[in-house]
């Protein structure tokens, strides 16, 4: 009998899994890497054998599908053995990427023991865990075809690799202290210094505790650290006014000691691929409280993760502090730094590098838990690239948006999601957009994509690139609305396939997004599918005073939310308003709820300049959790068609007079929860004309926003409408990609 099977089977145990079964029942037969799938062919009890590999997966594999053929084993095979893999011709289910994964408890126990042979050796790993995308080139995973391959196994090492019996069994990241990677330390001049392998790691991380800045490399990436106490030396080192830091903790018990804890949250902190988690601060005592809140000015929460990889481990197994600052190496607006060369730019203080290559830039992901749910950020290192089925059979490349870009390739019905690669301005963004895709595509073999799919909005740049590769490939190309590319991503996400026909409700909430009519929506309701979607209201369109000016001081847009209600800002002057207001004829229109939050944030003086993206709306945080919508605003309809008027409710929240921090939260809690219910309400009486299914989705960068979804969440129910989270892929910008695929392997299916 022949097996061919598909899933996440390869770097992650499944060969030796598969050997060590087939031996102990006596089979005869091979199991062989055949690129997008693993083949197995055995002698007989072809059911038992399958039964027991169902039982008996390594942690890290997942079996999507499994295709029985007839087969017997070549004659010259007189026991059962693993055969060298093959570049074979990718059809069918598309392959199982690995991805990178946390050391597991082995490893760490062996890194730490005197007399074991890896002691405090930094790229210890086995078949279940450590590097495996960010180093890897191409499919089949095999050592050939990882940046491993320049690293030759010592006798030792091949011994482990070739022992069925040994948990590195066919490890192809195998290595140790006497034939594998190593680390060197080099001072601020870029000139190396005499310490290699764990001694450089000690005197690196002795160098931290004592103040210096330092940049270390990783799996998919550098990273800049330094002390939790340090913190203003950072911001003024690296010219970070106010965007939060991320906080590396030596263990789950000195996040806790810092943070407030659901057991949801710490379920992803201690989750394999390791994410940076958006948790609640606690309240410290002095000085402790100061450098929380300079970790994360004005936030109530904070980013924190743990270890992954040796390094880290053994820097804090030498450090005296529990904390460190890890944040990415990237000049501004750049990419995460991968080479040696690239690091010496940055001008820390010290650089601990190994002489690995990076293949895949990953940076770290971030994510926050909603309950049960959980809502990425930035997904990437430790979860991409991941398999989500969207059915179909054409391939598909998708460009996504312009900000939190990823990029999407689809294949045989599954998407797969590049890993985060920023915000697509910087030249260097879109080059790394350019290799990450490419990188899918080779693994996947879609060579020459059916459609190409772009956003809508003729300003951007992944639009332009999108076009000049559907006319290089002659690819079919498909212009996707960019709050249905949204709605898409969550009906992906969290409804069930037998659905995905069906309409529903969304309310698609951000910042920007181009819209139909050459406005920049951001607060739309819609009833979509995955074939189409219908307008049913919106926000108001406020406009924008001097473009990209008004979303740096959102000052801007409470002025002319206010001024269209005839009422004076109290802190702009009669010369500035009348400058501001002749600006405003012409201005771009923009009925997004996030510059509806900047507004908010603006005129209570939460934030009045954003210094980073999402800024003023995740600022209003802690004042939407603590405040009670006490106030009862009217959200009157205006305009054609109608939207809702949110420069009526920052009018009537003018004549509330509120001063204290209780007193806006109060406010501002009512102003969001006013327009939410009025949205709500609207979405439920067009479903309940149109007879749809009773569901609604929220999805957008707002969702991100906890408070808000608690009453999108209480709102909807409260309307017998059933709530639609995102779960797996990105709420924001960074799920869209994967909207249009969805979309576009129907719009291509539809006009074939």
């Amino acid at each position: 009998m022949k097996f061919h099977v598909y899933g996440t089977v390869q770097g992650v145990g499944f060969r030796p899994t598969v050997f060590r079964i087939a031996r102990s029942m006596g089979l005869r037969g091979y199991v062989h890497n055949c690129g997008n799938y693993v083949e197995i062919v055995i002698d007989r009890e072809s059911d038992r054998f399958l039964g027991r590999l169902m039982a008996e997966l390594p942690a890290l594999a997942s079996v999507e599908k499994v295709i029985h053929m007839p087969g017997t084993p070549p004659d010259d095979i007189t026991g059962f053995t693993i055969v060298k893999s093959a570049r074979a011709e990718l059809t069918g289910h598309s392959a199982g990427i690995p991805v990178d994964t946390a050391l597991c408890e082995e490893c760490i126990a062996e890194m730490f023991e005197p007399s074991n042979r890896r002691y405090l050796f930094p790229f210890t790993n086995c078949t279940t865990c450590g590097a495996r995308f960010s180093i890897t080139s191409k499919m089949p995973y095999d050592r050939a075809t990882t940046s491993m391959a320049t690293f030759n196994m010592c006798p030792d090492c091949m011994s482990e690799y070739t022992d069925p019996s040994d948990r590195r069994f066919h490890a192809q990241t195998i290595s140790c202290p006497a034939c594998g990677p190593k680390y060197s330390l080099y001072d601020r001049m870029g000139n190396r210094t005499a310490s290699e392998g764990w001694s450089a790691i000690k005197e690196f991380s002795n160098l931290i505790d004592a103040g210096n800045i330092g940049v270390m490399k990783g799996w998919g990436g550098m990273h800049i650290v330094s002390l939790f106490e340090k913190v203003w030396d950072l911001r003024e080192w690296y010219r970070r006014r106010e965007k939060p830091f991320a906080v590396m903790a030596r263990d789950l018990y000195s996040i806790e000691a810092i943070a407030d804890l659901t057991r949801d949250d710490r379920a992803m902190l201690m989750h394999p691929g390791r994410p940076i988690v958006l948790v609640r601060k606690k309240h410290l005592k002095p000085p402790w409280d100061v450098v929380m809140d300079g970790i994360a000015p004005g936030l109530d929460t904070i980013g924190v993760f743990l270890p992954y990889t040796g390094l880290q481990y053994i820097m804090f197994y030498f450090m005296e502090s529990d904390f460190l600052i890890v944040t990415s190496a990237n000049r501004r607006g750049e990419p995460m730094i991968i080479t040696n060369e690239e690091a010496f730019s940055l001008n820390a203080d010290y650089y601990l590098l190994h002489d690995r290559d990076i293949v895949n830039r990953t940076d770290d992901s971030l994510l926050r838990t909603f309950g049960e749910h959980v809502f990425f950020i930035r997904k990437s290192r430790g979860f991409v690239p991941e398999p989500v089925k969207i059915g179909g059979t054409h391939s598909v490349l998708a460009m996504g948006a312009e900000e939190n870009l990823t990029m999407t390739v689809a294949k045989d019905g599954w998407a797969y999601q590049s890993q985060y690669i920023g915000n697509a301005e910087a030249f260097g963004v879109m080059e790394f957009g350019r290799d990450a895709s490419r990188v899918l595509r080779r693994f996947l073999g879609v060579d020459r994509p059916d459609v190409v799919a772009i956003d809508m909005h003729p300003g951007y740049k992944t639009k332009r690139i999108g076009e000049r590769l559907a006319e290089k490939h002659g690819s079919g190309l498909v212009e996707i609305a960019h709050h249905h590319a949204h709605a898409a991503s969550l009906i992906v996400d969290s409804v069930s396939p037998s659905a995905w026909d069906h309409r529903f409700a969304f309310l698609t909430a951000d910042g920007t997004g181009y819209g139909p009519d050459g406005t920049a929506w951001g607060g739309e309701l819609l009833l979509a599918s995955l074939t189409g979607y219908k307008w049913i209201g919106g926000l108001e369109q406020i406009p924008l005073i001097g473009g990209e000016k008004a979303i740096q001081f959102p000052e801007r847009v409470a002025f002319a939310m206010l001024d269209r209600q005839g009422i004076d800002h109290p802190m702009i002057d009669d010369q500035q308003a009348d400058l501001l207001r002749r600006a405003a004829n012409g201005a771009p229109l923009s009925s997004g709820f996030g510059r509806f939050l900047d507004a908010i944030a603006a005129y209570f003086s939460v934030c009045v300049e954003r210094t980073y993206n999402g800024e003023p709306a995740m600022k209003l945080e802690p004042y939407l959790r603590k405040g009670q919508p006490v106030h009862e605003f009217e959200v009157p309809l205006v305009g054609d068609p109608p939207r809702f008027s949110t420069s009526a409710v920052l009018a009537q929240a003018t004549g509330t007079n509120a001063t204290t921090f209780s007193e806006k939260a109060d406010v501002i809690a009512s102003m969001v929860h006013s327009v939410m219910k009025a949205m709500i309400g609207k979405a439920y009486e067009e479903v309940l004309q149109a007879n749809l299914d009773r569901r609604m989705g929220f999805t957008g960068g707002v969702s991100y926003n906890i408070p808000i979804t608690e009453m999108f969440v209480r709102l909807a129910e409260e309307r017998r409408l059933k709530p639609i989270l995102h779960h797996s892929v990105p709420n924001g910008d960074g799920g869209t990609s994967l909207g249009q695929a969805a979309i576009a392997v129907r719009a291509i299916a539809g006009g074939a």
